[in-house]
């Protein structure tokens, strides 16, 4: 009996708190999501079941919410809509009906001021009326309206008419066709051009390593990617910890509006120790230093010492800021050590070269002098040396930048040397590269990654050309399933370079979560001492791929066919 009152007690309250927990309201409405909507702002919604309110409160926001209703769906393009209040049912019901939604019908768009006299008018008006996407047909809501005549006027300020303005807007919505004609004018205004620049918080550096950094000149249209870029430029820069670009209409003077740079300086000197693992050439450590500000001039002097199982590498370098026509000079001295597939060698560099970005595209011009001593096992000795000039064009175009899915780059060198001219022998290198991601046409379906590269040496004494300037390929970034650099000419017991060279990769990535993907892979390639010779070798394999936050991670098991092997892969940014 006890235990029968304290269940009969128990039920009654899940019942009390159950009819407290039903639903005051009812939204009689086929459209699941304009319901949800409506649930969502309407005010009655959020005071039901509320203490503070009275009952006679209560009956005027309930015969207030049928006008509040009509007004929330007329904002999603539902005009004619008919809502009427049940209030004797309980809980009290609204009952909506849409009637048709409106659509975009005629769209009257006039764009006014100095725009209309120049020469680009007609291509700037349709790229306006593009970002609008205001289609016939289109369903007329006021988010879609607000949007529109916002980057209407968008593409206004961001390009030479930064005072440019909204002059007029109309929506004339016709009940009986339900369309709206949409009438819109601009007003571009005068345009400006961007001034004089202007730095605070500069103290170490000279103000030519910002001044040399900008896209523009004094007088130059005003365009806001103009800013933005010049901002990315400085703020990849090591001298600055933050960087802020800005331009205010309001401080022009003859239309000429003053660039403000604030920077915050960084420290001048960096010091940095790191430690790794390479499949191609081992464990690795290295130690660098870098002076930002040398002689007070803000050229950057560099310092690093790397160990490799395989390799090891001291370089010493000085790199100048941008001059005023945008190159990058650098002059560096590299002494390398290193033994792989049984050819140890030592080779000594000195280097001076010019280099200058525009867009996506890279361009190097170097002058390199390089002595090499190479001991193939059970082979003579080579020492060879070279004073060769390089030029290298390259252009890359990909989305996202680091840890990319989609677009292309390519890269093509050509060098040579004369004989007698610190060189032991004539000769021209030309060599090529390129990359291709390929979406697929669902994004959950991943993308394929193509990659080809060939090369190729003319020279009078083969012998004569230093290894560094040959190919030999093999390992993560080539041909996987074989050792890094294990595929070249064979002279004894040793892996030499050789004078021509190709190979090509197809993979297909599958995303398994935002960051994980996995991947299947076919490599082909060799290097040889002539065409004719050519023997590409075949690798393949399965692989897992991490998007970190330095670029793509892969670790990659593949199968040598020529030398019937298993290996394992791991490379940082393998796709370029």
């Amino acid at each position: 009996m006890r235990w029968r009152g304290v269940l009969g007690v128990l039920g009654g309250w899940l019942l009390c708190a159950s009819a407290l927990a039903a639903p005051q309201l009812v939204i009689q409405l086929a459209d699941d999501s304009l319901r949800s909507l409506l649930e969502k702002h309407l005010e009655v919604m959020r005071w039901r079941g509320d203490d503070r309110v009275s009952e006679a409160q209560w009956q005027r926001l309930l015969q207030q919410t049928p006008q509040h209703i009509h007004d929330l769906l007329a904002s999603e393009g539902y005009f004619s809509s008919v809502v009427r209040l049940d209030d004797t049912s309980h809980p009290p019901r609204f009952i909506v009906e849409l009637g048709p939604q409106t659509t975009i019908g005629e769209v009257q768009f006039q764009l006014e001021g100095e725009i209309a006299q120049r020469d680009d008018y007609a291509a700037r008006r349709r790229q306006m009326r593009l970002a609008m996407g205001l289609e016939r047909g289109l369903p007329f809501t006021s988010a879609l309206w607000a949007e529109a005549k916002k980057k209407g006027l968008q593409q206004l300020l961001i390009d030479r008419y930064p005072a440019a303005t909204l002059t007029f807007s109309q929506a004339e919505v016709d009940p009986e066709t339900a369309q709206a004609k949409l009438v819109l004018r601009y007003d571009s205004g005068v345009p400006y051009r961007l001034g004089e620049i202007s730095i605070e918080g500069l103290q170490r550096y000279p103000d030519t390593v910002i001044r040399h950094l900008a896209p523009f000149q004094t007088g130059d249209d005003y365009r806001q990617d103009s800013l933005l870029d010049f901002q990315t430029a400085l703020q990849s820069t090591p001298y600055f910890a933050r960087v802020f670009v800005d331009s205010d209409v309001s401080l022009a003077q003859a239309q000429q509006i003053p660039v403000r740079v604030a920077v915050e300086e960084g420290p001048q000197q960096r010091f940095a120790l790191g430690a790794g693992y390479s499949s191609n050439t081992g464990y690795r450590s290295e130690i660098n230093y870098r002076h930002h500000n040398l002689f007070g001039w803000g050229w950057m002097a560099e310092a690093g010492l790397k160990w490799e199982q395989k390799q090891q590498q001291l370089e010493l370098g000085v790199r100048l800021p941008v001059d005023e026509k945008g190159y990058r000079h650098r002059f560096a001295f590299v002494e390398e050590r290193q033994d792989l597939e049984n050819l140890p060698l030592q080779r000594d560099k000195i280097s001076l070269s010019r280099s200058r970005q525009r867009q996506q595209i890279d361009t190097t011009l170097a002058l390199q002098y390089q002595r090499e001593r190479a001991e193939p096992i059970a082979a003579p000795v080579r020492r060879t040396q070279v004073l060769w000039a390089n030029y290298v064009w390259s252009q890359r175009q990909l989305t996202p930048a680091l840890n990319p899915q989609r677009g292309y780059a390519w890269q093509f060198e050509l060098g040579g040397a004369v004989r007698g001219a610190l060189s032991d022998t004539s000769m021209v290198r030309g060599y090529a590269r390129g990359v291709r991601y390929l979406p697929l046409p669902e994004r959950r379906w991943g993308y394929l990654l193509l990659r080809a590269e060939a090369g190729q040496v003319w020279a009078e004494q083969g012998a004569e050309v230093p290894t560094d300037l040959l190919f030999r390929i093999g390992g993560s970034q080539t041909v996987r399933g074989y050792d890094f650099e294990s595929l070249g000419v064979r002279q004894g017991q040793s892996v030499l370079g050789g004078r021509v060279m190709m190979a090509a990769s197809a993979e297909y990535v599958y995303p398994m979560t935002p960051q994980w993907g996995s991947a299947v892979f076919i490599d082909v390639g060799d290097a040889t001492s002539h065409w004719p010779a050519l023997n590409l070798k075949r690798g393949y394999g399965v692989g897992a791929r991490w998007a970190s936050p330095v670029g793509p991670l892969a670790l990659d098991v593949a199968y040598g066919e020529a030398t019937q092997r298993w290996r394992l892969h791991f490379a940082l940014n393998m796709g370029w």
